[in-house]
């Protein structure tokens, strides 16, 4: 139980700092217009700004899935999780900002194909460890 917590605890956070830095690459190498509304600089994006916002909300949570998958013995179904979170958010944070339709719809739905396909690409869940042997009541230390 606190492990698969941990797993989805340590997803989102990995999922956070891929999304962030790529938030903060973009205004580096795309700076906004100063004073502009946000239709307008969006408007005014380069295509490949578009893309890193694209790239940033895709593979964030497709690594936060893989780290949680790592990390939880239910693997498939803690990567789903992370890609249903990430889901709802993108869909929250798409919803007010006046994002293309093309845009909207790759951030709203990508993440949760994505979040399966790295839980895929991390392996199935190891199989169960047997119970240690004890050693027996009658036995004498050598």
């Amino acid at each position: 139980m606190l492990r698969t917590l941990f797993a989805i605890v340590s997803g989102l956070f990995a999922m956070m700092i891929v999304v962030t830095f790529t938030g903060i690459a973009n205004a580096k190498l795309f700076p906004p217009m100063p004073g502009a509304n946000p239709a307008a600089a969006l408007a005014a994006l380069p295509r490949a700004a578009r893309l890193l916002i694209v790239a940033g909300n895709c593979l964030g949570p497709m690594l936060g899935a893989a780290v949680a998958a790592r990390i939880a013995t239910p693997r498939l179904q803690v990567a789903l999780l992370i890609g249903a979170l990430a889901t709802v958010l993108n869909f929250e944070n798409a919803s007010g900002v006046p994002y293309p339709p093309w845009m909207f719809w790759t951030v709203t739905l990508l993440p949760l194909p994505l979040a399966g396909l790295a839980a895929h690409w991390v392996g199935p869940s190891p199989p169960a460890q047997p119970e240690p042997k004890a050693w027996p009541k009658d036995a004498k230390a050598d």
